[in-house]
């Protein structure tokens, strides 16, 4: 009787500490998790903000060249060395919230331009790794 009795007593402790530790766990990944969604949306708002920048560059230039002049002239170097600032001011404040960057992988050229990000997780059509800016959108 007293073995049953300890037994009972354990569970009485052991299972709400139990319960907090599985609620404590489920609250730091929901946390995690809402905070790389954040980064994430903001990457995206980036991505179209730099799509932005190269088309009114297109607009004004007929092609993307220009970018490259004084910048960007090497595949792996970051957008904020392109020569956008006419097109988007803020251009050099333009900053990956977390640990990738935003990097030149096509130098702009006449036709067309390329800029690579990483999305943390996936948002819509957009699936979790590293995504393309062109002049076709974002893929």
């Amino acid at each position: 009787m007293k073995a049953a009795w300890r037994w009972f007593l354990r569970a009485r402790i052991f299972v709400p500490i139990l319960l907090i530790v599985a609620v404590f766990a489920l609250w730091q990944y929901t946390i995690a998790h809402e905070k790389a969604r954040s980064r994430d949306l903001r990457r995206i708002s980036d991505a179209l903000t730099i799509q932005t920048a190269f088309e009114k560059m297109y607009l004004h230039d007929r092609g993307y060249a220009a970018a490259a002049e004084d910048g960007c002239e090497e595949i792996g170097q970051p957008v904020q060395q392109c020569n956008l600032h006419d097109y988007y001011r803020e251009i050099d404040e333009l900053r990956d919230p977390g640990k990738y960057g935003y990097v030149i992988s096509k130098v702009p050229n006449r036709d067309g331009y390329e800029v690579t990000f990483q999305l943390e997780i996936s948002h819509h059509d957009l699936k979790k790794g590293q995504h393309t800016i062109s002049q076709e959108g974002i893929e």
